[in-house]
């Protein structure tokens, strides 16, 4: 136990080092997950009884809010890279050009921009990811295909997925085709994206699965069609707010799946396993539980 409360500190001792002392949900902030640790006391942490979590976790869910993806010119100082195809667009093969920023300035020398080409279309995509150039193969994760209507509507098509530059790897531009105005949309999410059905109603839920970067743990996100809007969900990890050092990670190998939350804190600690319906994470008893 001594040589655990001993990594402990040395643990500490290292986020405070980072100055940090902000928390947020990973997967919809562009910074990087701050673990606030001023009031922590490690002489009161019982790693091996930390609090249980509860029987039903109802999660709240808001507008997926999604930006008009604006038409543009290619500038001139814009070196051409590569093309990358893109799926279909309004029947037209859709091409997303990669381009290098060659002007002098040095905030903007060696940016990374695309530009979405279909139909006689184009759309400028700002920033990109220098993995884009440097990878001779983009395949997903840089750049992932779905062509996949989002469940329960026939309004929203997620297009893809790209690569944008930040801190780290993971954070990716959505694009949504919008049958009904013929516009693209986007948003900007960290993790990895899937469509899986949490539920087995046979209709799939959209996952992001934030995997975990620097001091951020992992969680994960859920998007659905509600009266034929798209929602998204407050992270799991939001929505216990139970133990510092909580995480939350999707189980696929179980049917249905199951959303398992642990704690980095407590190696020997409980795993709970949770299945979704509706909204809501409903505890799944052990066999432990059922014989107490």
């Amino acid at each position: 136990m001594k040589s655990i409360i001993s990594l402990m500190l040395l643990f500490l001792l290292f986020l405070s080092a980072c100055g940090i002392n902000k928390s947020f949900s990973p997967l919809s902030d562009t910074s990087v997950l701050i673990i606030d640790t001023e009031d922590a006391n490690i002489d009161n942490v019982d790693l091996h009884e930390l609090h249980s979590l509860p029987d039903l976790i109802d999660l709240t869910f808001s507008s997926l809010e999604m930006k008009e993806l604006q038409e543009g010119e290619v500038a001139t100082d814009w070196k051409y890279m590569k093309s990358i195809s893109f799926g279909e667009i309004e029947n037209s093969n859709a091409v997303l050009e990669i381009y290098e920023i060659t002007d002098s300035s040095e905030i903007l020398l060696n940016q990374i921009n695309g530009v979405l080409k279909f139909n006689n279309k184009q759309f400028l995509i700002i920033d990109l990811s220098r993995t884009l150039i440097e990878n001779d193969s983009n395949i997903c994760p840089q750049v992932c295909m779905f062509q996949h209507y989002f469940s329960n509507q026939n309004r929203y098509q997620l297009i893809g997925t790209v690569d944008i530059s930040l801190n780290g790897p993971g954070l990716r531009k959505y694009l949504v085709y919008d049958n009904t105005t013929s516009k693209i949309l986007d948003f900007d999410l960290w993790g990895e994206p899937s469509f899986i059905d949490l539920d087995a109603d046979g209709n799939e839920e959209f996952i992001i699965q934030f995997q975990g970067l620097h001091l951020s743990l992992p969680d994960l996100s859920i998007i659905r069609t509600m009266n034929g809007e798209l929602e998204i969900s407050d992270s799991v990890f939001n929505s216990i707010q139970k133990n510092q050092g909580d995480f939350a990670n999707l189980n696929i190998d179980t049917n249905p799946p199951f959303i398992t939350i642990s704690n980095f804190e407590n190696e020997n600690g409980k795993i709970y396993n949770y299945s979704y319906n509706e909204g809501i994470l409903k505890k799944v008893k052990s066999k432990e539980d059922l014989g107490s």
